[in-house]
């Protein structure tokens, strides 16, 4: 009989702590969840920003190639300007007008030529 006292007493404690634990465990699944979903927004983030990165790499490695390859065409053009014969020549005239069929530069690839023009048309700007 006593005993059966104390166990109706422990289960009147028990049943007066389930909803508090009840609501413990949905806390702790809510909680769970939540850091679940913070860690895969965090997952997704760290993988966009090492494809930017890279990008950025990618872009950088470009820009310099594009600024030394502009800078030997300024040589190019400076050397091509101290080769001729005199600045009035027709020749320079040709250059100047944007003509690319000037004798000089017959033998230059067309790409070449209008940077080559285009540059020319900077440096008298």
């Amino acid at each position: 009989m006593e005993n059966n006292i104390v166990l109706e007493e422990e289960l009147g404690k028990v049943s007066k702590k389930k909803p508090q634990a009840d609501l413990f465990r949905k806390q702790v699944s809510e909680l769970n969840f939540k850091l679940t979903s913070e860690t895969e927004r965090a997952d997704k983030i760290a993988f966009e920003n090492a494809k930017l990165m890279e990008k950025l790499e990618a872009i950088s490695i470009e820009k310099d190639r594009i600024a030394v390859e502009r800078e030997q065409l300024k040589e190019d053009l400076e050397e091509l300007k101290c080769s001729q014969v005199g600045a009035s020549s027709p020749e320079f005239s040709q250059l100047t007008e944007g003509e690319p069929d000037s004798g000089m530069l017959e033998n230059i690839p067309p790409s070449v030529k209008a940077r080559l023009i285009r540059l020319e048309k900077e440096t008298n700007n």
